[in-house]
């Protein structure tokens, strides 16, 4: 058993080489993975959203990274209708088009989410639209994120 007083002392000397070897090391924000790119938070959508630049995905090294995005559709005043959230992206297949929230009826309080995980070409952009049918209003959410 080692006393308690020896203890400490191994901690410091642990946390003590722990900055030695980092010491220099730069750490950075972007470098930490899953990491949010972009966030959109929009209230009160009483109207469909045309074809609209999220983010320009850049992936540096390697030149095809994976990507998540994460949607959220909430009616938030009753309607009679739907809202559906699409997003558009290019890979190496080619464009991409796909519905990440499904149709959600306009009843207050309903909402629906979705993910979706991708890889995209060097320098494209992620685009969303929504189809809106309805008479309530709703909440959008979206975030993307790049996984490594």
């Amino acid at each position: 058993m080692i006393a308690p007083g020896r203890r400490i002392r191994r901690a410091a000397l642990a946390l003590t080489l722990l900055f030695v070897a980092t010491a220099g090391l730069t750490f950075s924000a972007s470098k930490i993975f899953p990491s949010v790119l972009k966030t959109v938070n929009t209230t009160g959508i009483t109207a469909s959203i045309g074809t609209t630049d999220l983010i320009t995905l850049t992936p540096a090294s390697p030149s095809q990274q994976l990507y998540r995005v994460s949607g959220y559709l909430g009616c938030a005043t009753a309607g009679s209708g739907n809202h559906r959230l699409d997003l558009t992206y290019q890979d190496e297949t080619g464009i991409v088009t796909f519905t990440l929230v499904p149709t959600v009826a306009c009843t207050a309080g309903s909402s629906q989410t979705g993910t979706r995980t991708f890889r995209v070409l060097s320098a494209t952009a992620l685009q969303y639209s929504t189809t809106y049918t309805t008479t309530g209003t709703w909440a959008l959410g979206i975030a993307v994120e790049r996984l490594y």
